[in-house]
């Protein structure tokens, strides 16, 4: 994400450290391509990540509160 932002940065806004690379519009159009799914790639993960979440968290599994402080302090329901 970092490499293809700048070299698209660089070709439509002139700026960043590539900007005197000599990067064309052209060849900034197809990173901004490869940057924009990489980024569409990155909002699908998180949405199936808190889908998993929400999924495990229904079934029983105490996922959120390990997730954010790194410890389970709630027992898993084993009922189901």
């Amino acid at each position: 994400m970092g490499a293809t932002g700048l070299v698209a940065a660089a070709g439509y806004f002139q700026l960043g450290p590539l900007a005197d690379g000599g990067i064309t519009r052209e060849l900034a159009h197809g990173f901004k391509e490869v940057h924009e799914l990489g980024a569409n790639l990155v909002w699908a993960f998180i949405a199936v990540h808190i889908g998993a979440l929400i999924w495990h968290e229904r079934r029983g599994a105490p996922m959120a509160q390990s997730m954010v402080s790194g410890y389970q302090y709630r027992v898993a329901d084993e009922s189901q």
